[in-house]
């Protein structure tokens, strides 16, 4: 909701609270993919174009190929896949200028 609200000093504090609380979880119900897309447009609105590249290509590096089967699993559900998909793009748009074209 930071993030949105255009608070990007105080988002990227608590995604990174965030992140540390998710590892931190014996079996967390979502996807770490959505901390770090967010953090990716966050720093890139911060003005750190490197940053949010690391942070990019970490979450599609684990949606296009997960780590284990663990995320395997906790991506597999149609929803979890379209917010993913929805969100990387949104992500791929702002920090790396790629507009995607819809498939036909």
């Amino acid at each position: 909701m930071l993030y949105r609200a255009g608070r990007f000093e105080d988002a990227g504090k608590r995604l990174t609270e965030a992140e540390a609380a998710f590892k931190e979880a014996k079996s967390p119900r979502s996807s770490i993919v959505y901390i770090w897309l967010f953090q990716a447009m966050t720093e890139r609105r911060l003005g750190h174009s490197d940053e949010a590249k690391k942070w990019l290509q970490k979450a599609v590096k684990d949606i296009d190929e997960p780590p284990s089967e663990e995320a395997k699993v906790a991506n597999a559900a149609w929803n979890r896949r379209l917010t993913l998909q929805l969100l990387r793009r949104e992500a791929e748009e702002l920090v790396e200028g790629k507009k995607k074209q819809p498939k036909k």
